[in-house]
């Protein structure tokens, strides 16, 4: 998972330039580093880009030196979220995470690498850095799923041909063969897109399918598939559990899909924040949009709220007649 921070974490730092201070710091940061620290975001001190530079050469050679997998996962944490405060160093983080990372020896930090990568627009994926996740990809030897769908995220076409040659291996996992569909659903084919909207559809809506297919249709950006879960908001089945863990009644899932394709429609009426949970100031704003999230204990206060809302959705759905655009956020 991706942790995303809100912009309360962001402090105003004194930029450090690149001299016995900077030196300081950087000797502070690889000695908190062996010595086991994890870095917040607030920790992240805003170097020059000589002295974030240099850093970057320090912990290259600590990587080097080191055989201890949480050791290399902590460099390449503190790196990722250098990245993600001081934007500036957006590129230089991505090919560091990309050349290093991807190709640890430990499976778990190979995949905790991919996970910092998407925290990063693909504006900061150069050609360069592209090609070289390609490799990874053609290889084999990366994270199946994870360096699959990051590589269909950048739009990485050249590799359809990849995809497609897996497919007709029969050698993958169910599970494999739904990763490669959902990579070429966003890399514009809509045969494989169709495929997983099809398999959805026979599932029928549940807590799993919510929980773990639904998020790849919408990762998929793939027009139809966003057309059938706005469709199923519109439908009255209750098949999904209700948040009060005691309680064996059922919700509609409608409340869930929201949230999910809130993050990529233009003018939708409800917004999410970066981890894409509904953004509201007040009880009150709260109600006039669509309350997804609260304390499970709320449920029952508010359940004539949520219907309400609900309603306003469907209204809004009935309203554009499916027409409507897709953010491009990535």
């Amino acid at each position: 998972m991706i942790t995303v921070f809100s912009a309360d974490d962001a402090h105003n730092f004194q930029l450090i330039p690149f001299n016995e201070d900077a030196q300081s710091s950087i000797n502070e940061i690889i000695d908190e580093i062996q010595k086991g620290k994890n870095f917040s975001l607030r920790d992240i001190p805003d170097l020059s880009e000589e002295a974030h530079r240099e850093l970057i050469r320090r912990l290259t050679k600590l990587l080097s030196e080191t055989n201890d997998p949480a050791a290399r996962l902590r460099i390449y944490r503190f790196v990722y979220l250098s990245g993600i405060k001081f934007t500036r160093n957006a590129n230089r983080v991505v090919y560091f995470l990309v050349n290093r990372g991807i190709s640890d020896s430990n499976i778990g930090n190979r995949k905790s690498v991919c996970a910092f990568l998407n925290g990063f627009n693909s504006r900061f994926f150069p050609p360069p850095v592209k090609n070289m996740i390609a490799s990874y990809v053609i290889d084999g030897d990366a994270p199946f799923e994870e360096i699959t769908c990051l590589s269909a995220r950048l739009g990485l076409t050249d590799l359809v041909p990849h995809f497609r040659h897996l497919l007709i291996s029969n050698e993958l996992t169910p599970g494999k063969e739904w990763t490669i569909k959902i990579a070429l659903g966003r890399l514009g084919d809509s045969e494989a897109a169709d495929w997983c909207v099809d398999q959805v559809r026979r599932i029928g809506m549940n807590d799993l399918v919510v929980n773990e297919l639904v998020p790849d249709l919408v990762f998929m950006r793939y027009k139809p598939a966003i057309d059938f879960l706005l469709k199923t908001i519109m439908d009255d089945e209750k098949n999904c559990s209700s948040p009060n863990p005691d309680s064996d009644v059922k919700i509609n899932c409608a409340y869930r899909l929201i949230e999910f394709v809130a993050s990529v429609i233009v003018d939708f009426p409800v917004s999410v924040d970066e981890e894409g949970e509904l953004l509201t100031n007040d009880y009150n704003e709260a109600t006039e949009g669509v309350i997804v999230g609260l304390l499970w204990f709320l449920w029952e206060l508010l359940t004539n709220d949520y219907n309400e809302a609900l309603e306003k959705v469907r209204l809004w759905i009935e309203d554009i007649s499916f027409d409507y655009s897709l953010e491009n956020i990535d």
